[in-house]
């Protein structure tokens, strides 16, 4: 398992447009054989004097960079922002460029349109990596449990990753994150419209289907299913 300087460097690496080593170095002065080594787990403690300009380049704090304060989630936002703007040209035949977005607890997802904009991201709690043209407070999440598990058709498994836009507006048919009851938490369920009335399903049977009382209690929906095999 890696360091927080060296996870935290691969994540940002990717993020920034997929930088090499050596055009990092180029901007940075750090030799690109010094980057190597962080990345590959060689150096275990790097001198603040290296580290400083790496961080410097990344907009973070030598803190940050080590792991010791989180990194702010509006970070991520503007390196994501600033690759759109350099490849609107290419993106036509290239697609969307690689983004991390943050993953983060079932219970944060209850309050995330609160605390997005001011969230401190803790690199510890992962990331998800996504090429959707998502919302810039997308977040990611864990499946816990076997409610949403099918036999047939779309299947959310325990421990699959979700990739969720909190500013999308829910559809029919959707697959959607939604406060549970005493409003602490949440629950993926799939959305049904009809005649003005919100229904929640589960895709397990054996579990039940339940009328969602006030649609603001949709925290976001669902754009991509990460499954590793």
């Amino acid at each position: 398992m890696g360091t927080s300087v060296q996870d935290n460097l691969k994540n940002l690496m990717l993020s920034d447009e997929k930088i090499s080593e050596g055009e990092l170095s180029r901007k940075t002065g750090i030799p690109q054989s010094t980057i190597h080594r962080i990345l590959t787990g060689q150096i275990k403690e790097s001198k603040p004097s290296t580290l400083k300009p790496l961080a410097g380049y990344f907009g973070l704090t030598l803190a940050q960079l080590q792991g010791e304060e989180p990194i702010p989630v509006q970070r991520q936002t503007e390196v994501f922002q600033k690759a759109q703007h350099k490849n609107n040209d290419r993106q036509h035949y290239l697609g969307t460029p690689a983004r991390l977005i943050p993953l983060i607890s079932w219970e944060d997802a209850a309050n995330w349109k609160k605390i997005c904009k001011s969230y401190q991201h803790n690199s510890n709690n992962g990331w998800v990596a996504t090429n959707k043209n998502v919302g810039p407070y997308a977040f990611g999440l864990h499946v816990q449990g076997n409610s949403m598990t099918s036999t047939h058709g779309p299947s959310f498994e325990d421990g699959c990753e979700l990739v969720i836009d909190p500013e999308r507006k829910p559809q029919h048919h959707d697959y959607v994150v939604v406060k549970q009851s005493d409003k602490s938490s949440t629950i993926l369920r799939q959305l049904s419209i009809e005649g003005g009335e919100y229904v929640l399903f589960p895709l397990n049977p054996r579990y039940p289907v339940t009328p969602l009382k006030d649609p603001k209690d949709i925290c976001g929906v669902v754009c991509q299913l990460l499954a590793n095999f």
